[in-house]
């Protein structure tokens, strides 16, 4: 941030603990806004952590229960045409391709409906430092 900001509101009067409030704080709500998307979206998708730090099947976060489901539905669909129609006359009339796109969206939409009330502070950032004429 420029030095100008806060030799301007020091001149006014302003502490520092103002002009962290009044300067400060209100040019670096995108950056902000961005830095939480950013740590919400690496923390929704840390499924790892869990899948290995935890046994027990009740104490296993979303994402991780998820990848389990995938690995399963994937390695199902490598096993043999034959092995995978006597299967799934068997067990569920649903495929596993259907069921690998649910787990997928699960994964995606909380994040696709967090972004819309996080776009208008990028937006702000992206016209912050815009020559107007």
């Amino acid at each position: 941030l420029p030095k100008e900001l806060f030799e301007a509101a020091s001149c006014e009067g302003a502490g520092q603990f103002s002009q962290f409030l009044r300067v400060a704080l209100p040019i670096s709500v995108p950056v902000l806004a961005a830095i939480v998307l950013f740590s919400a979206i690496f923390h929704w998708n840390s499924w790892y952590d869990s899948y290995i730090y935890t046994y027990r099947d009740q104490l296993k976060t979303l994402q991780a229960v998820m990848v389990k489901i995938l690995n399963q539905y994937q390695t199902g669909s490598m096993l043999s045409q034959a092995q995978q129609m006597a299967a799934s006359a068997k067990k569920m009339p649903v495929s596993s391709e259907s069921i690998r796109m649910a787990v997928t969206m699960t994964a995606t939409l909380p994040i696709i409906m967090v972004y819309p009330f996080l776009q208008k502070y990028f937006i702000q950032g992206m016209l912050l430092g815009a020559v107007k004429d």
